[in-house]
């Protein structure tokens, strides 16, 4: 995937090739004639070539962002290539400015310089910072900036474009649920392959790994996919008597210090460790097996051993000279078979359960059909088109198949409700999704009546009931851009038994084709940090907690360009299309709508809403943690909560300071409730003890649920 590029097939050139016959453009080694005495032993060859001299020419240059900060804070990735080694090197950076960059280029000219490779001349951008100047005048290294928008002229950048094309394909081979920020732990492992591909300039049969690094020793330094799941052994120092041997965690690079070793990521800890005892549990690169073929050959050696070796002190009952004379004659077939031709089709394949039916604007929803064995058809069904992984980033939550699809979307955990429940059909116990409730009878009245709500909520309102917010235009395809892309519309139902509509259905955009060029990337609060905060309200005397809701948060966010999304007619309501007469503006029916709010799916829309809540809350004292995501405090006041999409756990001491907070909401915000109680967070219902100073957390009837969901 990551090499995949646009390009001429079937093009040869008509121009006569030269051949030369000179003896430079023979091998290496000229083999002469060997002279046989009977007194040496072997033969020896020897070339001389020449070895052009060193240039110390580098060239660096920074990738654009990568769509998803990493745990360690970075976002983009300095490149730098060096001309005599024909190596490629990566460092993560934080962001672009000047005392930065000229970190990541030091660590880079530190790591050429202790491998003999002092650069002599540097080739930069034109834009460098005068202290990167100044660091190359102290270590007299002469540089030469590039013209002015003539980018091409620095090496770096096809430099850039080799090393990310490689770096794609390797989070592609990543297992489907690993985290996306931890991509720049990633960096060592590709880097080592990357120049193990590449050849020496001077020694093409060399690496450029070779040139900085020596020969790499495959049995003296394994290495296995990135991001592979694994359970790495615990030592018994390390564990408690009755804990497990293993803690899961991913696989990042490995330990080029140690022998026999990897580098690892266990996600409970947060932190690398180097483990030289360690589980391997691949989904798109399946560890090699015994076919049965291959079981069945092993088996027949191990017969015709047993046969040829007996041991007649071994306390076996006799055979009898009929089963002895059958064996051998079984073990004799198998010894004097022919070897097995191998099939011209690979023995090891993906699974085919990984694969996905990919969403289309037409029909949002679908169900997984597992693919059928054909024994004596003809030919195989055709197999539906794969899709590439949604890339969620938030640690504790399901993702979809492979990572790669979403770099370019936001992540999950902005649009993810994590405390409402799926709807489940009673009968069979299997989730029932929008195209399905709007069709059963028994449901169809109410899930309608719901959808319609919130097409009214996003649009200009519906009837009496419903105010609308200006979310969304019905517009004709005439108005749609032509330079814009349309994406589809995806409605979720959930049942929320804490709100005031159970039955609630979500208008949500489909991200994964929106081409916004902003930052996409919010703050948002976990389950540790929400941990953390009820444990500072036990901890805190006469502290308390109480949880607050923002109704139609992303709804209420202007953006600075709409988008544009389309909805099949017969899945929108009959009253909506009454209202707003859509049966004249379909086409194909098809009805397109502007989008001019932040809505949930869009990629821009959690930073928007996150940007907007900071502008109104600053201007009364408050600010965003900088180490903590979705923590905020107050600058002068004991008060602070966190921030899950649009719901709030507020640690308060004094009752008049939460009354201010929710008063500012409420200045700004439409609909801001409040649970005094504080019974239910993140899914998790809560029960408070303020005199013994305890919180039981739990999630009654969740386990039955699940049970009945999947049929036990």
């Amino acid at each position: 995937m990551g090499h995949q590029d646009q390009g001429r097939k079937n093009y040869r050139s008509t121009k006569t090739a030269k051949t030369e016959t000179s003896d430079s453009q023979h091998d290496d080694f000229t083999a002469y004639p060997i002279i046989d005495d009977g007194t040496k032993t072997n033969s020896i060859y020897a070339s001389v070539i020449d070895i052009p001299a060193s240039t110390g020419q580098v060239y660096t240059d920074q990738t654009c962002r990568f769509p998803i900060q990493s745990s360690a804070g970075h976002n983009y990735v300095m490149v730098l290539y060096d001309y005599d080694s024909n190596a490629i090197l990566a460092e993560p950076l934080r962001n672009r400015t000047a005392q930065e960059l000229l970190r990541g280029y030091k660590q880079l000219h530190q790591e050429l310089v202790s491998k003999g490779l002092r650069p002599k001349l540097q080739r930069l951008d034109n834009e460098a910072s005068k202290i990167l100047k100044q660091f190359l005048y102290d270590e007299q290294v002469s540089f030469q900036l590039v013209p002015p928008h003539v980018h091409q002229r620095n090496a770096a950048e096809r430099a850039i474009r080799t090393f990310k094309n490689h770096f794609i394909a390797g989070l592609c081979s990543t297992d489907k649920n690993f985290p996306l920020y931890l991509w720049d732990k990633l960096l060592p492992q590709a880097t080592i392959t990357l120049n193990l591909l590449r050849t020496l300039r001077i020694k093409h049969r060399l690496s450029a790994w070779s040139q900085l690094n020596g020969n790499f020793d495959f049995n003296r330094t394994p290495m296995a996919p990135p991001g592979t799941k694994i359970i790495s052994h615990s030592k018994p120092a390390n564990r408690t008597s009755w804990a497990p041997h293993g803690v899961p965690g991913w696989y990042i690079a490995p330990a080029l210090e140690h022998y026999r070793c990897y580098t690892v990521y266990i996600t409970k800890t947060n932190a690398t460790r180097i483990s030289d005892t360690v589980e391997f549990f691949p989904t798109n690169t399946m560890l090699p097996s015994l076919t049965s073929a291959d079981a069945a050959q092993h088996a027949a050696r191990d017969l015709i051993q047993a046969l040829l070796h007996p041991h007649p002190g071994a306390p076996f009952l006799p055979f009898g000279d009929d089963k002895i004379k059958a064996l051998k004659q079984l073990a004799t077939i198998f010894h004097t078979a022919p070897p097995r031709v191998d099939p011209a089709v690979p023995r090891v394949t993906p699974s085919p359960a990984d694969q996905r039916e990919a969403p289309t604007p037409a029909a949002p929803q679908h169900k997984a059909t597992s693919p059928a064995v054909p024994k004596e058809t003809p030919s195989p069904p055709p197999q539906a088109p794969l899709r590439a992984n949604k890339l969620s980033r938030a640690p504790a939550q399901k993702t979809p198949d492979m990572p790669l699809a979403t770099l370019f979307d936001k992540p999950n955990h902005l649009t993810m409700n994590p405390f409402a429940n799926a709807v489940i059909d009673p009968i069979t116990g299997t989730s029932m999704e929008y195209r399905a409730l709007i069709t059963n009878a028994a449901t169809k009245a109410d899930w309608l009546h719901s959808a319609a709500n919130e097409f009214g909520r996003c649009a200009q309102g519906v009837g009496t009931r419903i105010k609308g917010t200006n979310t969304i235009n019905f517009i004709p395809k005439s108005e749609v851009p032509s330079d814009r892309k349309v994406t589809y519309a995806r409605f979720v139902c959930t049942l929320r038994p804490q709100k005031t509509e159970v039955q609630r259905t979500r208008l949500t955009v489909g991200g994964n084709l929106i081409d916004y060029p902003g930052d996409t990337s919010a703050p948002t609060a976990d389950i540790t940090t929400a941990k953390c905060l009820i444990n500072s309200v036990l901890s805190t005397p006469g502290a308390k907690m109480a949880c607050g809701d923002i109704k139609n948060f992303y709804l209420n966010t202007p953006m600075e360009r709409p988008e544009y999304m389309r909805i099949p007619l017969n899945l929108i309501p009959p009253e909506i299309v009454t209202e707003y007469k859509l049966d004249a503006m379909q086409h194909n029916n098809y009805v397109y709508i502007r989008i001019n709010k932040g809505m949930y799916g869009l990629p821009q829309a959690g930073k928007l809403a996150n940007d907007l809540l900071e502008t109104r809350l600053s201007k009364h004292g408050w600010y965003q943690c900088r180490h903590t995501p979705g923590l905020w405090r107050h600058a002068t006041k004991p008060i602070k909560f966190a921030l899950v999409v649009d719901d709030l756990a507020i640690h308060y001491t004094h009752i008049e300071h939460i009354n201010e907070l929710i008063h500012t909401l409420r200045q700004s915000y439409e609909g801001v409730s409040v649970d005094w109680k504080a019974e239910l967070y993140c899914g998790i219902t809560l029960k408070w003890d303020y005199i013994l100073r305890t919180c039981e957390c739990s999630m009654p009837g969740y386990i039955p649920a699940t049970l009945h969901k999947f049929g036990h």
